[in-house]
């Protein structure tokens, strides 16, 4: 089975685009005739990158609950998920330290990012795989369709009422990149289709395989027209797109590019590229399901093996480790750089990236990586429960 591999493929993709995502912020210059372009890129490179880094992390815990239809995750598979979740939180409790120093305590500390959303994602992936599919599909699209509403509610009552801004500041955070509505649908969404492949892989029948992952290409493509359509009808009653202003509705999510810069909005940009609206949600989850669904294709039923898939993998291997290095360089150009120089620059970088990734696990086999605490940690519980299950069988 080449599960991993194909879950790999996808995160290394999400990897590049992060490493790319961060390289912008931090290196390049944004004047008036590009910041447009800009915005667009930023709005596209958040959906390949922390998205989809998100979203592959929940489609990977079927493989490590193994659980089949109808019967509950057992218990060290469970505790291997968890004990990931916490880890993820501490990672991302300790990202929003370093990267805010100088803040105030409640900035330092808490502030949805992917890191820490990646841990939370753990504890509700489990959760979701406890469901039947059909009310894990419910409880994805009500809280896809409305949390826009609820967030609304939040907002503007939090002043006077001590729940609601509790709510608030738990749900989206003084200084959020992520929040746990309504991005907590992805995690729902990915433990329906993982499942389906994941029973597929099983059976070792490339038939199987073939039909699960076609199910999967053509869903994410019903989802990925649905978000259009929405956008298109323009049901939402909240705002309008085409003179939308961030400042207007706080309680939905402006681009990064929006809230950093010294302009309020993308004239006539359309809906479904509006962080935290149900039409921008139902294109993700459809870019996003599409994404992993052709990894396993190119992977399982084409089994493709070349250079860039392989380079793919490794990105994927390190992800957590390489997210963390680009830090370390990231000062080196600090907004010194214009549009043309940053794309080629940014090229190099990434590969000078993975190339120390290969040397780190060549030459040293990644001990000391993220990745490397984390397996070590997992292999550790599975040999105590192994010793206390074989201590049990000898009592009886």
């Amino acid at each position: 089975m080449n599960k991993i591999r194909s879950i790999d493929i996808a995160k290394g993709i999400s990897v590049i685009f992060i490493v790319f995502l961060n390289s912008l912020k931090y290196w390049l210059i944004i004047g008036d005739d590009v910041k447009y372009i800009v915005a667009y890129i930023v709005i596209f490179s958040e959906i390949l990158g922390p998205m989809l880094f998100i979203f592959t992390y929940s489609f990977e815990n079927i493989f490590i609950l193994k659980k089949m239809m109808g019967s509950p995750p057992e218990r060290i598979f469970r505790n291997q998920l968890l004990k990931k979740g916490i880890f993820f939180i501490i990672l991302g409790l300790s990202y929003n330290l370093i990267l805010n120093l100088f803040d105030e305590l409640t900035l330092v500390l808490w502030g949805w990012n992917f890191l820490l959303f990646l841990g939370f994602a753990q504890f509700i992936s489990y959760f979701a795989f406890k469901l039947i599919r059909w009310a894990r599909l419910v409880i994805g699209l009500a809280i896809l369709f409305l949390t826009p509403l609820l967030r609304e509610l939040m907002y503007f009552n939090r002043e006077n009422n001590i729940i609601f801004e509790f709510l608030y500041f738990f749900i989206v955070s003084p200084n959020p990149s992520f929040s746990l509505l309504p991005y907590a649908s992805l995690c729902f969404f990915a433990s329906i289709f993982s499942e389906l492949i994941y029973q597929a892989e099983v059976l070792e029948n490339i038939k199987a395989i073939a039909i699960s992952i076609k199910s999967t290409l053509r869903y994410g493509l019903i989802f990925l027209l649905a978000g259009l359509a929405l956008s298109l009808i323009d049901l939402n009653p909240l705002f309008i797109t085409s003179s939308y202003d961030p400042l207007n509705y706080p309680f939905i999510d402006g681009t990064s590019i929006l809230r950093n810069y010294n302009f309020q909005f993308i004239p006539n940009m359309p809906e479904f590229l509006l962080k935290g609206t149900s039409a921008y949600q139902l294109f993700i989850i459809g870019i996003l399901i599409i994404i992993v669904g052709l990894s396993f294709h190119f992977s399982d039923i084409l089994i493709i093996r070349n250079r860039i898939l392989k380079g793919l993998q490794l990105y994927g291997e390190k992800s957590l480790t390489l997210i963390f290095i680009q830090y370390i360089f990231l000062p080196l150009f600090l907004f010194s750089l214009n549009i043309i120089i940053i794309f080629p620059l940014t090229i190099l970088f990434i590969v000078f990236l993975g190339y120390l990734m290969h040397i780190w696990k060549r030459y040293a086999d990644s001990k000391l990586s993220i990745e490397w605490f984390i397996e070590k940690g997992r292999t550790k519980k599975i040999h105590e429960e192994n010793k206390i299950n074989n201590s049990i069988l000898r009592s009886d």
